[in-house]
């Protein structure tokens, strides 16, 4: 564009111009001109300035191109800084945005280090109050064995006690049934006595009558009808009856259980008091 508008305003020049225009005078007759040409000067002048327009144009050239790298350059900087200014701008909010995070995070750590520290203070009660609860039911293990044991020791000692009882009790049992053997053979000879001696009324059917000292056995088949004074009579036979069936045994001290019925002061006398079988 700069070269075009060089050659116009030449182009122009030369018509004014009558030199350049090859005459040789002007309008008015003037045979030299006030201004100097080319033609005018020598043909050294003439290559100088020949290579000077060269170098001008190579100048003007490399210019322009400069000019135009300079352009490029110019708006390569451009996008670059706004390139750049974009970075920044995003690198300011992912800072942002980080701070914020950050921000938070150290909120979230400390309410956890708060939960933390009042669940292990939590924990830390609960373990103890645990561990108070476990030396309680240590204790009560140890008491409950310890009782376990007494107890065991105890039903031993009943269980032992109990044989003794059971043992003292059989024996007791075998020298009742003797005694009650005895008892009955000597009231069944007393009450055979006093049949053959009563006066009251007497229906005899058979009488056979064995005494045997060793024994003490006796066969009785007189019937005779009592009257009430014999039926209201205590006996010792209903005597060793209520005595065994309607009186609580009692256990000593010494462990034996008394079981043996044992007649009263009333029923000795009159036991004592009726004649016997045998003189």
């Amino acid at each position: 564009q700069t070269i075009s508008t060089e050659c116009e305003e030449v182009k122009a020049g030369e018509e004014f111009c009558w030199k350049c225009r090859g005459e040789t005078a002007d309008a008015d007759g003037n045979a030299a001109s006030s201004f100097p040409h080319i033609q005018d000067l020598c043909p050294a002048d003439r290559r100088r300035i020949a290579l000077l327009v060269k170098q001008l144009i190579k100048c003007a050239k490399e210019t322009r191109d400069a000019k135009s790298e300079l352009t490029v350059s110019e708006s390569e900087k451009e996008a670059m800084r706004i390139q750049y200014e974009t970075s920044l701008d995003r690198r300011e909010t992912e800072k942002k945005q980080l701070e914020f995070q950050l921000n938070a995070a150290r909120g979230e750590a400390s309410e956890l280090k708060i939960r933390i520290s009042r669940i292990l203070e939590l924990l830390t009660r609960q373990i103890a109050v645990q561990e108070k609860q476990f030396l309680e039911l240590t204790r009560t293990v140890g008491d409950l064995a310890e009782e376990k044991s007494r107890l065991r020791n105890a039903l031993a000692e009943k269980q032992m006690e109990t044989d003794a009882l059971e043992g003292e009790f059989q024996r007791t049992k075998e020298l009742l049934e003797k005694a009650t053997r005895s008892g009955r053979c000597k009231d069944a000879a007393r009450m055979a006595h006093q049949a053959c001696q009563t006066e009251e009324l007497e229906i005899t059917t058979n009488t056979e009558e064995e005494f045997d000292r060793d024994s003490i056995s006796c066969r009785l088949q007189n019937v005779r009808i009592k009257s009430k004074n014999d039926l209201d009579e205590p006996t010792t036979e209903g005597t060793l009856l209520r005595e065994l069936f309607f009186r609580k045994p009692s256990v000593e001290e010494s462990g034996s259980l008394d079981i043996i019925p044992v007649l009263s002061e009333s029923d000795l006398k009159t036991r004592h008091t009726k004649p016997a079988l045998f003189p």
